[in-house]
């Protein structure tokens, strides 16, 4: 669980504040009937359109129960406006603990029940689960992708990159936009953060022109970081990037207040939560971010009013945050393909639908293209740009207003 907790630390930022997403209009603000329409619609009849759900929830290892009531809240704002082509969205949920016997459990469920693709939440057991769905002709669609599975699958589509947008991203804004010379990388101690540190953090920069990379381990339940983090400040780099999740980050916050380190500092996006920051105390002042979402508190935006509005409504005791607006936008995405189709609305129709997109609105994301092509060794990533928002005077602001891709370079 170790590596799956490092690369969950990539992804999902919980930050609010203010700006405008860039990169085009999304789904709901595409107009439309059903997935997309603005006013109230009669009733859906019919058959249910069944998605379903394999969501990691009530386990030590991690849990994201807003990610399905996210969804939930989805399915249940788009059947308020008519469902899809008049018939109503239906989501089955099934719970796992990570494990690799529950999530080939939850597998075995819908092969059996046969819906028309299987949406995931977090779950880090994806390795027992993908191949029994991809037998099963079912795909794969939506998530925040963690581990290599959910980025390589045959089945897999992603319309955010996860661990693969949230580091490569940074270390672009970096060279590219702060012009930096020297960065070090501070990593969780094992296999999977080694190779995140090289692969996402000093491969990406150097090939941006930021040669002097130097990375340096600590252990993940270390508990205290002020060591690790005097040796990682040797030498005045511009920038640190600390490859750790949750309470590593607010120990490095904590680490930086108490030893007086002047290095911009650089977390994942799923460090900006909340809790963390309020542990991180004053050392997590001047923090900086990913986020692979607008920022869930710009209700001025269409889309996240929307998204805003409909927890309050449907899951007022969800918790807003980059998961779950992940959840939340992959069931209108998939909606949208729905709602575009001219046939039977099947597995196989839905595949063919996501093959075919390109530059597709991306429900407060960047627009996706799922061609298989969009990261080298990554099929399944149909989008791999982040934005950088930084944490300022109690607020999480977007620092470019723009989205960045950490592989091609690309700005927009």
């Amino acid at each position: 669980m170790v590596s799956a907790a490092l690369v969950l630390g990539a992804c999902g930022s919980n930050g609010g504040g203010g700006g405008t997403a860039a990169g085009g209009k999304g789904a709901a603000a595409s107009g439309g009937k059903g997935a997309t329409g603005g006013a109230s619609a009669a009733a859906p009849t019919g058959e249910p359109i069944k998605l379903g759900m394999i969501n990691q929830e009530n386990t030590p290892a991690g849990s994201f129960p807003e990610i399905r009531q996210a969804a939930e809240a989805a399915v249940a704002y788009l059947n308020g406006k008519g469902g899809i082509k008049g018939r109503p969205l239906k989501l089955e949920p099934c719970i796992t603990q990570g494990t690799p016997e529950g999530s080939a459990a939850c597998a075995e469920k819908f092969a059996a029940s046969k819906p028309v693709l299987v949406m995931p939440g977090v779950d880090f057991g994806s390795a027992a689960s993908l191949p029994i769905l991809n037998r099963a002709g079912l795909p794969y669609v939506g998530g925040v992708p963690l581990l290599p599975p959910e980025l390589t699958a045959a089945n897999s589509y992603t319309f955010v990159g996860g661990s693969a947008s949230a580091f490569p991203s940074q270390a672009v804004y970096l060279a590219k936009e702060l012009k930096v010379k020297k960065v070090n990388i501070l990593y969780t101690d094992n296999p999977a953060g080694a190779n995140a540190a090289k692969a996402f953090g000093a491969d990406i920069l150097k090939a941006n022109g930021v040669t002097d990379v130097q990375l340096i381990p600590e252990k993940a339940d270390a508990a205290d970081f002020t060591a690790a983090l005097t040796k990682t400040a040797q030498g005045k780099p511009d920038a640190i990037m600390v490859l750790f999740a949750g309470q590593g980050c607010s120990r490095v916050m904590q680490a930086k207040q108490a030893t007086g380190v002047k290095a911009m500092m650089f977390y994942p996006g799923s460090c900006a939560d909340e809790a963390v920051i309020k542990a991180g105390g004053a050392g997590a002042e001047g923090a900086y971010f990913n986020e692979e979402t607008k920022l869930y508190d710009d209700v001025k935006d269409p889309e996240v009013k929307i998204y805003v509005d409909a927890l309050a409504k449907h899951a007022p005791d969800a918790k807003k945050s980059g998961f779950s607006q992940t959840g939340f936008g992959a069931v209108m995405n998939i909606a949208a393909l729905m709602e575009k189709s001219t046939g039977e609305i099947t597995s196989k129709s839905m595949v063919a639908a996501l093959a075919a997109t390109k530059n597709t609105p991306n429900f407060m994301a960047h627009p996706y293209t799922c061609d298989r092509k969009q990261v080298p060794g990554l099929p399944a990533v149909c989008n791999a740009f982040s934005r950088i928002v930084q944490y300022k005077n109690g607020q999480i602001v977007d620092k470019l207003g723009k989205w960045i891709n950490g592989f091609t370079g690309q700005s927009e």
